[in-house]
C-alpha cells in the first residue's frame, strides 16, 4: 500500500497541510493531472492550496497554465 493510500484509509486526507503535500507531490512527479485530483477532491482550500497547484503547473511546463490560473484568483 502506497503512502497516499495509507493517508485516505486512515482519514487523513481531510487534512489540509496533507493535502497541499499530496498535490505538491503529484506536481513534483510531473502527474499534474492527479495534482488536480487530490486539489478536487480538497474539502477546503487555502492560499498554500492554491499556491501549490499554480507552482504545479509551472514544474510541469504549463507556464502560460500557471499565469491563467493566477489571474483567476
Amino acid at each position: 500500500m502506497c503512502g497516499h493510500e495509507q493517508i485516505v484509509q486512515n482519514g487523513f486526507d481531510s487534512n489540509v497541510f496533507l493535502s497541499n503535500n499530496l498535490v505538491d507531490m503529484y506536481a513534483k512527479c510531473g502527474s499534474i493531472k492527479d495534482a488536480w485530483r487530490e486539489f478536487n477532491m480538497m474539502p477546503t482550500c487555502n492560499m498554500v492550496t492554491l499556491s501549490t497547484i499554480i507552482l504545479g503547473h509551472v514544474k510541469c511546463g504549463q507556464r502560460q497554465h500557471a499565469l491563467t490560473l493566477y489571474r483567476q484568483i
